[in-house]
């Protein structure tokens, strides 16, 4: 893409991708992300890219595909992430995310700091679970004009 320090986040995903036999696929469109400051650019696509890989880990054939553009709205950037999920990642009671780390008190952190970068950008989060295709799906709508 055209953001350097995006380039250096997926490539060092990338690597542990090719480790793992993941499948990484991007699509990242030119300018969609300058509004952002580079400290939520390392939080937003690290943990994005962290809880993927984590997920795919183990899962024959999985793959991570992470798509940025424009929305038709020019003020809004939508952010996807697909990931293969080889179980349902959250709880049957409340649908809260179940973390597979070890110390699971020190996890779940990397969630909430997306979500609050998308409220700072007047944006939203939607995740989700689809069962059919065992996959993992995050949505992401960011507003070039933010709110703090």
């Amino acid at each position: 893409c055209d953001n350097d320090l995006l380039n250096t986040i997926i490539i060092r995903f990338k690597q542990q991708c090719k480790k793992c036999g993941t499948s990484l696929m991007t699509d990242i469109r030119s300018k969609c992300i300058d509004f952002l400051s580079e400290h939520d650019i390392t939080t937003l696509f690290s943990n994005l890219l962290e809880n993927a890989v984590e997920s795919t880990r183990n899962v024959p054939n999985s793959f991570i595909e992470l798509t940025v553009t424009p929305h038709i709205n020019e003020n809004l950037t939508i952010i996807t992430m697909i990931n293969s999920c080889s179980k349902n990642p959250f709880s049957t009671n409340n649908r809260r995310l179940i973390s597979t780390k070890q110390n699971k008190w020190r996890h779940g952190y990397g969630i909430k700091s997306i979500q609050r970068i998308a409220k700072k950008y007047n944006g939203n989060t939607q995740i989700y679970y689809e069962p059919q295709s065992s996959t993992f799906h995050t949505v992401i709508v960011l507003n070039k004009e933010q709110t703090q």
